[in-house]
């Protein structure tokens, strides 16, 4: 849902921002949990499944994290040089002080 707003030609750059905080915060939240979950169970044999978990897809979560993290970094400097541009009530707000 969030890939198909993102694609879109009329997002706005702050409706960007919010979308790629709320998939950061999802995968935080998600990798977090995984690691309380780990911890409780570090003294029990591991299975198969477990240990591909923890040893690959948790290390996938990481870099999507460090991704994302990257790109919500750009946006909000993007957004801070030219997001009056997209904002109506800004652009009259500078038309107001000349």
């Amino acid at each position: 849902m969030v890939s198909k707003k993102l694609k879109s030609k009329s997002i706005c750059i702050d409706t960007t921002i919010k979308q790629v905080e709320g998939v950061l915060s999802y995968f935080e939240k998600y990798r977090n949990e995984a690691l309380l979950l780990n911890n409780q169970e570090n003294e029990e044999i591991q299975s198969a499944d477990e240990l591909f978990r923890v040893d690959y897809f948790l290390v996938i979560v990481d870099m999507t994290i460090t991704s994302l993290k990257s790109i919500f970094e750009q946006l909000k400097t993007f957004e801070s040089i030219f997001g009056f541009l997209f904002d109506s009530n800004k652009l009259k707000s500078l038309d107001e002080k000349d």
